[in-house]
């Protein structure tokens, strides 16, 4: 049975159903818009574990930028409640560099796809159940989709893909990073400015964002950075961006104009240099900035064509900065 046929409702009740046909307990199972775990169990040995589940189903790999985040979320979880073990489950599979990140925290559990295939040859019944489901949407929907062949690489991801990094074609880039922020935040951030001129006429930015009010991941961050606006910057280099292109940055956000929140889009992940400079930043002038690779945007982009949210790679990002900052 292809479970990504399922949308992530289902499959968290798919979840739920296979642990307790397991001879688990489930205690609590949380429900939308409620923050905690996602289901709350008791084993067989009578041990209390909390359970995480992710369900991407445009993408195979679990986005290895919310591996960090779904660690510390189980992590806070229990410690508001008393638990012996947490578990994540999803039907991605992990990378090498995700799994070796998770496994470093020995009370976390993963159970992938390969348990969830051999836990629905174990429950027939169960996989007949959610195949006749799946049968059902797929009834509803063909009329639709009759020449549907399954879903293809969003055609943004193929252009990002196939451009060259090089100064030669940092206008191309330009335009194609503006598309996929377009894509990704219009409503709730409005159309951009691009290139908008400082009042002394000598300094041009790529982008500037005004944020709206009305979507609680863009208000959080308008409030906690006093920023009205998104400055967006591309640099089409070959070399991973460094302290000089987040100084580029920096020197646009000012936050008596409510310009404090950067995005630096680069084609490599950003250097230590640039990292550090990100910090100076903050520290010195509460000038905030994340920074995101080609990887950064295809992530976003698959999350946003499976209904979920972009903006969780730059909340992870946010939140493993202030995890670590100190004086």
């Amino acid at each position: 049975m292809d479970v990504m046929k399922l949308n992530w409702e289902a499959f968290e009740t798919l979840v739920a159903r296979l642990l307790s046909a397991s001879g688990y307990v489930i205690l609590e199972q949380s429900k939308p818009g409620m923050s905690g775990p996602d289901l709350v169990l008791r084993s067989p040995a009578g041990l209390t574990i909390l359970v995480e589940v992710k369900h991407y189903v445009r993408r195979r790999l679990l986005p290895t930028a919310l591996i960090r985040k779904i660690k510390t979320d189980l992590e806070r979880y229990s410690e508001l409640e008393n638990c012996d073990q947490l578990i994540l489950v999803t039907s991605n599979d992990l990378s090498k560099s995700a799994l070796e990140e998770i496994s470093f925290y020995k009370n976390i559990k993963v159970l992938g796809p390969e348990w969830i295939e051999e836990s629905l040859n174990k429950y027939p019944r169960i996989e007949d159940e959610f195949r006749s489901l799946i049968h059902a949407l797929h009834t509803i929907e063909s009329p639709l989709h009759e020449n549907d062949e399954g879903p293809s690489e969003n055609g943004l991801i193929t252009e990002l893909r196939n451009l060259p990094p090089g100064r030669s074609h940092w206008r191309a880039y330009e335009d194609l990073c503006v598309k996929i922020l377009n894509y990704l935040f219009l409503n709730p951030l409005a159309p951009p400015k691009i290139q908008c001129r400082t009042e002394d006429d000598l300094d041009i930015r790529d982008a500037i964002y005004p944020i709206r009010i009305g979507n609680q991941h863009w208000d959080t961050l308008r409030t906690e950075c006093r920023s009205r606006f998104v400055v967006a910057e591309f640099k089409n280099y070959t070399d991973p961006p460094g302290q000089r292109e987040v100084e580029s940055l920096q020197q646009y956000l000012y936050p008596k104009a409510m310009r404090s929140f950067g995005l630096l889009c680069s084609r490599q992940r950003a250097s230590e240099p640039a990292r550090k400079q990100r910090r100076r930043s903050w520290v010195e002038n509460e000038k905030l900035i994340v920074m995101l690779s080609d990887s950064d945007l295809i992530e976003m982009i698959q999350l946003k064509d499976a209904g979920q949210e972009p903006f969780e790679i730059i909340d992870s990002q946010l939140e493993e900065f202030f995890a670590v900052l100190c004086a």
